[in-house]
């Protein structure tokens, strides 16, 4: 039976497979100062990052090298490269 009292989450980092899914949290723990939420899915329990998760902190997704935009201009780059390769 879900643990009620805990309510759901809604997984939203951009690149993980069940993001958009929302589940079940069956407990909430910090290992290494990280907010970790154990949820209930159809893969079994799987622990996700309290920043991977619609209760992310107000500040926003941890810096990471590969934020959204990082990866929209690297696509940009490879896109103009491969532009200039069919030129020749």
């Amino acid at each position: 039976m879900p643990n009620t009292l805990l309510g759901s989450v809604t997984v939203t980092h951009p690149f993980h497979p069940l993001r958009g899914q929302t589940f079940s949290v069956l407990k909430v723990r910090v290992v290494n100062q990280v907010r970790l939420y154990s949820l209930d899915t159809d893969l079994g329990v799987l622990s996700v990052p309290e920043a991977w998760t619609d209760r992310q902190p107000v500040s926003g997704l941890p810096n990471t090298p590969w934020s959204p935009e990082v990866i929209q201009a690297v696509r940009q780059l490879v896109t103009m490269m491969e532009q200039s390769l069919d030129k020749d």
